[in-house]
């Protein structure tokens, strides 16, 4: 901003602390912080929304993205914030949530099973 002419009241330079309380006192929030958190943006799950749907934690949903066991057709990333979008389609939930259990009998975790 000092560079394009603006200065602060006492100041010749508008310093990176200066813009940031100017954002946050009139609510002006990076894309990210505005969907951060949220479980949907639109009509898309977020990482966090989808793993609170399928009852994980979101790094399950990472590794099932970078594993393409979530189709990449069905994941988008977007640009300026980095976040996951993922569609809300009902065979994919169904086959993720397969997915999940199957690694989890595997595993020797699946619900209801007790460790002698």
């Amino acid at each position: 901003m000092t560079s394009e002419g603006y200065h602060a009241a006492r100041s010749t330079e508008v310093t990176p602390k200066s813009v940031m309380k100017i954002r946050l006192t009139h609510g002006w929030y990076a894309p990210f912080e505005q969907v951060r958190g949220a479980d949907t943006v639109g009509a898309e799950f977020t990482v966090n929304g989808l793993a609170k749907e399928l009852a994980v934690n979101e790094s399950t949903i990472y590794r099932l993205i970078y594993r393409h066991i979530i189709p990449a057709e069905l994941v988008r990333q977007v640009p300026h914030t980095g976040i996951y979008l993922i569609q809300p389609d009902p065979a994919l939930l169904e086959h993720v949530r397969e997915h999940i259990a199957t690694q989890k009998r595997r595993n020797g975790i699946a619900s209801g099973e007790r460790h002698a």
